[in-house]
């Protein structure tokens, strides 16, 4: 009778526990999965606000030519500042609504860079578009297996005739996240 009193109250303690140990370990994978989450989203986050930030100084140095093309001068990137990704190997593209391109800068190779979708969402009003391209057949000395492009208006028209895109590596993001 000592014995089974005993072993009774061993098995409701080992369930106990066993209980104790699923909602703990329930919580901690659920918790695991959101700060994980929130940290890839928050990284993510701050790549893209380098990005715009970089689409922007690469705005302000577009020219017209006196024969009237489109040129990229040196981007006015300001030296005090850290991108987290290489400006060497970013590829810059200017496009016309039509999506013929009228100026590239960077080795795009046989690469043509998505574009009428992300022109879509800009006439109906965004103010900037950004995508991940994850397989860039054709594209020479690739830096990293994906590369993030941000599409920019260069004009404030409702309907932009201008386009800015810039993709570069991400690097920095996969590295991280992994």
């Amino acid at each position: 009778s000592r014995t089974l009193k005993f072993l009774n109250r061993f098995e409701k303690l080992k369930s106990i526990f066993l209980l104790f140990v699923l909602i703990f370990g329930s919580t901690l994978i659920v918790f695991g999965v959101l700060t994980y989450d929130f940290l890839s989203n928050s990284l993510q986050k701050e790549f893209d606000d380098a990005l715009y930030n970089y689409a922007v100084d690469i705005s302000e140095s577009v020219t017209l030519n006196p024969s009237g093309d489109l040129s990229i001068t040196s981007a006015n990137v300001d030296q005090t500042k850290i991108y987290p990704f290489s400006l060497g190997t970013a590829l810059i593209q200017i496009r016309h609504s039509s999506g013929k391109i009228l100026t590239q800068l960077g080795n795009f190779g046989s690469v043509e860079l998505p574009f009428h979708k992300d022109y879509q969402i800009l006439s109906r009003g965004e103010d900037v578009t950004y995508r991940t391209l994850s397989k860039l057949d054709g594209l020479p000395k690739a830096e990293a297996p994906n590369y993030r492009i941000i599409t920019f208006p260069l004009d404030n028209s409702p309907q932009p005739e201008l386009l800015l895109q810039v993709a570069v590596p991400l690097t920095f993001v996969d590295t991280q996240i992994k």
